[in-house]
């Protein structure tokens, strides 16, 4: 059985995306979180995006497969749940995915980080 480097996955790292974190602090004179103010975090972070089927859901006329978006990242990258995607790009700047998504989870493996995404935020 052969380990997977981080060398390895990261030659494989063929996407570029842009994550955003949240610079807003305080609440409003309410005690509400005030909305949220997104700055760029990381720019043209090395990654790689997939897609896969996740799920189908039949309602008697049509049938519907939703998708399950991952990415990974280098091990070291600093993100987190409260962090967001906005738009995945090849290496020459092509769009692959466009929009805002949400991470919501990240997973630590020996080689790299696993991000689950949800759609449009």
């Amino acid at each position: 059985m052969s380990t997977i480097t981080s060398g390895r996955v990261r030659s494989q790292m063929t996407h570029r995306c842009l994550i955003e974190r949240n610079t807003q602090t305080g609440t409003d004179p309410q005690g509400n979180a005030l909305a949220p103010t997104w700055s760029t975090h990381l720019s043209d972070q090395a990654c790689k995006l997939w897609q896969r089927p996740d799920d189908e859901i039949i309602d008697g006329r049509r049938t519907v497969v939703a998708e399950s978006i991952r990415l990974v990242l280098p091990v070291a990258t600093d993100v987190t749940e409260a962090d967001r995607v906005n738009g995945v790009t090849d290496r020459r700047g092509a769009t692959v995915l466009a929009g805002v998504m949400n991470i919501r989870s990240v997973v630590k493996k020996a080689s790299h980080l696993e991000l689950s995404l949800d759609g449009a935020a």
